[in-house]
């Protein structure tokens, strides 16, 4: 190291606010004393303690679920209070990425605002009436749902059959809300085939993840509160 500095000087700020060069001893501590302050500043709860050893504080929804239900032990018959499992003070960064990371699971790779464009022009396109072109974009756009929904059904999730027949009827009743809302006006109008377009993307990519994926993980974020 004391040779590197040689040809690589490493300059530092010490605690008069001068600009020092720092030697061998010096470079080596650096590093040990911004953790230690980190450590400090974050009251020793952090996974900085810990050698090969990421995920300490990160403990999975699911076990401090079952650790906070579990009976506590005691030498007397008196019952006594459990203690809460300490969260990682990053908790509700950790949530965001679980929801991204499940959200990314639930509708894949898959660009939903080109297949809903094909599914409103096929209607337009065709000579059926009103109700009909109306009863034909809800089956096509419910059908392009349907995949993500068996993705969450069979996630770690495990959402009931009640669950899921709410969100689908809720998913319906949009769609079908839109399409209406679309045949009352000129179907022919590029601009409300648009509109109607971004619209059913819209109930695919943000309302089904805000009605399965957001919905459970904000639920586990609240019943983690202390």
């Amino acid at each position: 190291m004391a040779e590197l500095l040689n040809y690589f000087p490493v300059l530092a700020e010490d605690e008069s606010g001068k600009m020092i060069e720092l030697d061998a001893e010096q470079v080596l501590t650096f590093p040990k004393a911004i953790v230690a302050k980190e450590v400090v500043n974050r009251g020793f709860v952090t996974n900085l303690l810990f050698v090969n050893i990421n995920n300490v504080f990160n403990i999975p929804s699911e076990v401090i679920a079952a650790l906070n239900k579990a009976p506590s032990t005691s030498d007397t018959d008196k019952q006594t209070k459990s203690e809460e499992v300490q969260h990682d003070p990053d908790r509700k960064k950790n949530r965001d990425h679980r929801i991204s990371v499940n959200k990314d699971k639930l509708l894949g790779n898959k660009v939903y605002t080109s297949r809903m464009q094909d599914i409103v022009l096929s209607a337009v396109d065709s000579d059926m009436e009103a109700d009909e072109i109306v009863e034909k974009i809800t089956a096509d756009c419910m059908s392009e749902i349907s995949e993500p929904l068996e993705k969450y059904k069979d996630s770690s999730y495990s959402p009931s059959k009640t669950e899921l027949d709410n969100i689908k009827s809720g998913l319906y009743e949009k769609v079908k809300e839109a399409a209406e809302e679309f045949v009352s006006g000129d179907i022919a109008d590029r601009i409300a085939q648009d509109k109607l377009t971004d619209s059913l993307a819209n109930i695919i990519e943000k309302d089904l993840p805000n009605d399965t994926v957001i919905h459970k993980e904000e639920d586990k974020y609240e019943k983690e509160e202390i």
